[in-house]
């Protein structure tokens, strides 16, 4: 038996995709929306445009098949902003006050 996956269009159908088009699928969607960890600020800047272009999209709805896309990028943007945030340690507590 081949493993299936479901995927919820616009339309709010349920399609199934053997194996073999997930993986398609897969690297379908890298070649449009790369979804790695963001490693510099050019690849910040790439996601957080394609943030705004799915929200563009999806805006408020939840059911939109793109909705879920919108969270795991806001993720991996969220990350970096906070990987991206000094330390600070005893030395730099100075600032705090």
């Amino acid at each position: 038996m081949l493993s299936m996956i479901a995927i919820t269009g616009d339309d709010h159908e349920c399609t199934l995709f053997d194996a073999a088009t997930r993986a398609g699928l897969a690297i379908s969607l890298q070649a449009v929306a790369p979804l790695t960890h963001i490693n510099n600020d050019a690849e910040y800047t790439r996601m957080t445009e394609l943030l705004h272009e799915l929200l563009d999209v999806v805006r408020d709805d939840a059911h939109h098949a793109l909705y879920s896309l919108v969270a795991v990028v806001g993720d991996l943007i969220e990350t970096y902003e906070r990987d991206q945030e000094p330390v600070l340690d005893g030395e730099n507590s100075q600032w705090l006050n």
